[in-house]
């Protein structure tokens, strides 16, 4: 099976940003021209995430930044603009919020929060959309040495066994699970080889890791060590030109199964 190489995008308050350990939101600029440019790239997949909080205004340049597009705005654009497949997420709720992504252009939606309250949400998504449509984004931060699921709405780890969480996601019907690494976010220092190596023995669907590449020789020991079929990565495609395309001829060179 080919491995998907798939760039993440987080769009916050009207604008992209880049993340790092999911506290510190840098803005990159219009939430569209990267997709634009993935496009041109001939990408396997995006997923494009949105992190906004309509109670937080945001700065720039000593600037007060004022919310000027919706997210579904960028659904509809973005989607219209990419021949490729794109994953978006951030804020569903109910089956209604579901629709309206798929309504709006959505290939596939994220769901986080929304499981963490109700898991049997997932086998109904899956019922209605297709499991194939549906990916559970965990997030995952160590606390006290021990791996916690992070609730990104809370700002708190949780009490909850993650390894018995992801299994009952997996059996609720979800068809991928992106696993986020809260402490690698933005760092640039490598993938938590360890947790997603533990992830990935513990499930038969697809794992998408993400959190940590700083450098292509990052993808190469992730994938040197572990039998993934899909890897993803943020802000390492957002500062080179043609970053996605040099990573992939980088990997294929190496000997890894790439389109």
């Amino acid at each position: 099976m080919k491995i998907r190489l798939i760039p993440i995008l987080y769009f916050k308050n009207g604008s992209l940003v880049r993340s790092e350990n999911f506290d510190l939101h840098r803005i990159l600029g219009n939430p569209f021209i990267q997709v634009e440019r993935y496009n041109s790239w001939n990408i396997d997949e995006i997923i494009y995430i949105d992190i906004s909080n309509k109670d937080e205004k945001f700065v720039i340049k000593n600037k007060t930044f004022q919310n000027q597009i919706s997210f579904f705005d960028v659904i509809k654009k973005a989607s219209s603009s990419c021949f490729s497949p794109i994953v978006f997420g951030g804020g569903i709720k109910n089956i209604n919020d579901a629709k309206k992504y798929f309504q709006n252009g959505a290939d596939k939606i994220s769901i986080n929060d929304v499981v963490l309250n109700n898991p049997k949400i997932i086998s109904e998504f899956a019922n209605i959309f297709g499991s194939q449509s549906i990916i559970v984004s965990i997030d995952i931060k160590k606390d006290n040495g021990k791996y916690k699921i992070f609730s990104y709405k809370k700002n708190e780890t949780l009490e909850i066994n993650f390894l018995e969480y992801i299994s009952e996601i997996e059996k609720r019907g979800a068809g991928e699970i992106l696993l986020n690494s809260v402490d690698n976010d933005g760092a640039a220092k490598g993938y938590d080889i360890e947790l997603i190596k533990l992830v990935n023995e513990k499930i038969d669907i697809p794992l998408i890791p993400c959190g940590g590449a700083g450098t292509f020789e990052h993808f190469e020991q992730l994938l040197q060590k572990t039998d993934l079929n899909a890897i993803a990565a943020g802000n390492i495609f957002n500062f080179t030109e043609r970053s996605y395309e040099k990573a992939k001829n980088f990997l294929k060179n190496k000997g890894f199964n790439f389109r």
